[in-house]
């Protein structure tokens, strides 16, 4: 009785103002005396509305094309433009993300990571290796720089050997050099640094050049045996072995413990000294009085195997380094 009531009175209404209202419970029509409508329809403020909860604001929006590694949605009626994953707006395109721009990608310490940049994807990160620029700040090629991943590169000390003891094929083994240093028209020293440079080194090693090379290890390469001793500079004091004891006497060096540049054949003047290896020992046998003056009777005559050895009859290895092993 009550909603046909409201029925006439709301067609009393519409006909005083000549318009057609929508029934009760319909849409744009007032709600029924329990707050109800028809269908889906909600009552808000007295009328029966289409809800609000359901009406798809870009039902009828089309979105035009998306920019190139992005895409294109509709949010809330309006277009809305977004980039894939490492790239990001830029006006009105994605450009790619520089990631090696802020905290280096990610890599980690930039003085010892790479990052390199990738195209839509995550950068590549790699060790630097110092070592190949500038030896890694190690120095000379008397250092070796060994690559430490991601930190400071280790410089070590180097001071390669290599032997000789075959004059006529340098480059094979033999049974050793006379105290006469001969290879194709040279004689004497510079026949043995050419042997040695034909080894791929550059001199024969002076007795420096050997202890630089004891100092980093390079004794354990050398075969067992003797090799003639090219001492140029430092002197020692020498036991009444040949050996060096620090008590004993002083002894120079001087051409004749080299057999007169090696160029001497017997043992009455020069004395050829000499270092005997075992197992990566060395044992050193010096020359007490090596002056060389060539004349037997004002006493600088070799005195035999305690001091140095003679350099007639035998026959001994050269040891051969690069120039940058030790300093004289």
């Amino acid at each position: 009785m009550r909603i046909a009531w409201v029925l006439v009175l709301a067609g009393l209404l519409a006909c005083d103002r000549g318009v057609t209202e929508p029934a009760v419970g319909e849409e744009g029509g007032v709600c029924s005396s329990e707050g109800e409508c028809f269908g889906d329809l909600v009552c808000e403020g007295g009328r029966c509305v289409v809800s609000a909860e359901e009406v798809d604001p870009c039902a009828d929006i089309m979105c035009g094309p998306p920019p190139e590694n992005g895409s294109i949605t509709c949010v809330d009626g309006n277009c809305e433009s977004a980039c894939d994953a490492f790239f990001m707006m830029d006006g009105e395109v994605c450009v790619d993300v520089d990631e090696c721009l802020s905290a280096n990608g990610g890599c980690g310490d930039a003085t010892y990571y790479s990052c390199t940049n990738q195209i839509g994807a995550a950068p590549t990160c790699a060790d630097i290796d110092e070592c190949a620029i500038n030896n890694g700040g190690c120095g000379d090629a008397a250092w070796n720089c060994i690559n430490r991943v991601g930190e400071a590169p280790e410089c070590e000390k180097v001071c390669p050997l290599g032997e000789v003891t075959n004059a006529v094929d340098p480059q094979s083994p033999g049974a050793g050099l006379s105290s006469v240093w001969i290879y194709g028209e040279e004689i004497g020293i510079s026949a043995g640094e050419a042997m040695c440079q034909l080894r791929g080194f550059d001199q024969v090693c002076t007795y420096a050049q050997l202890l630089s090379a004891e100092e980093v290890g390079e004794f354990d390469t050398v075969t067992d045996g003797t090799y003639w001793l090219h001492r140029v500079s430092l002197t020692v004091t020498m036991g009444s072995d040949g050996g060096w004891d620090p008590n004993g006497i002083s002894s120079a060096p001087g051409p004749g413990g080299r057999c007169n540049d090696w160029t001497y054949p017997t043992g009455h003047i020069a004395d050829g000294e000499y270092v005997e290896f075992s197992n990566g020992a060395p044992v050193y046998h010096f020359d007490k009085d090596t002056r060389y003056t060539g004349t037997v009777s004002d006493g600088h005559a070799g005195s035999g195997p305690d001091d140095g050895g003679p350099c007639g009859g035998a026959m001994r290895g050269i040891l051969c380094c690069a120039a940058h092993c030790g300093v004289d």
